[in-house]
């Protein structure tokens, strides 16, 4: 299934999207490009693999580069009437932002968790350890999923994507960022998102859903 808000928001062909970040591609896991079809819409809507040499190579040449850096181990704490974000132990992307000399954009989509409804594994029934590692495995979360009737189309729920103001944690590329550099643009970043969603929440009409950040 499609994190609908992404491609929606940040992607070349969306109407949505910010001319100022144009061209962007989004990052998706190796799973997506697995599956027929799927791979092809990924493709098609701007997606490219999740790794750290694709984010280099697009950052190099110019693009935006769009991308949920909780990743497959966020969906292990999807929970119905809540949004969790997951971000320990996720410097990477904050590293790759500062040797690019790239500013970081955050953003949030709330509605995201509604777009399909969901049954996760896990205790008692598959300890927790055994569906860690299948995930990274599969390099996809092994979830029960489905949107509209049963179908792989998301239900019709509104989705709400708000932005935040750019995050620059250095005056230039920094070629090999201190680990004090990265754990302070992290702060930065979540302080950023958190303040993001305690601003539009109400307006999105997301008054009582909570965020966790992980």
């Amino acid at each position: 299934a499609l994190p609908v808000g992404l491609p929606a928001a940040f992607c070349d062909l969306s109407p949505l999207c910010p001319a100022a970040l144009k061209p962007v591609r989004t990052l998706a896991s190796s799973a997506c490009f697995r599956v027929p079809l799927v791979r092809h819409l990924w493709w098609w809507l701007g997606g490219r693999h999740a790794s750290a040499a694709s984010a280099r190579g697009l950052l190099a040449t110019g693009h935006s580069v769009a991308l949920c850096p909780g990743g497959v181990r966020e969906c292990a704490h999807l929970r119905r009437g809540a949004e969790t974000v997951f971000l320990s132990g996720r410097p990477g992307f904050i590293r790759l932002a500062l040797a690019a000399g790239a500013p970081i954009l955050p953003a949030f989509a709330f509605g995201q968790t509604a777009a399909y409804s969901f049954a996760l594994p896990g205790p008692p029934l598959v300890p927790a350890a055994v569906v860690a590692a299948l995930a990274r495995r599969l390099g996809a979360m092994p979830l029960l999923l489905w949107g509209a009737g049963g179908s792989p189309l998301p239900h019709r729920v509104p989705i709400t994507v708000v932005v935040g103001a750019p995050i620059v944690g250095a005056d230039g590329p920094v070629a090999d960022p201190s680990p004090e550099l990265v754990a302070a643009t992290l702060d930065a970043y979540v302080a950023a998102l958190q303040a993001l969603h305690a601003r539009h929440a109400a307006s999105a009409g997301a008054a009582g859903v909570p965020l966790t950040v992980l």
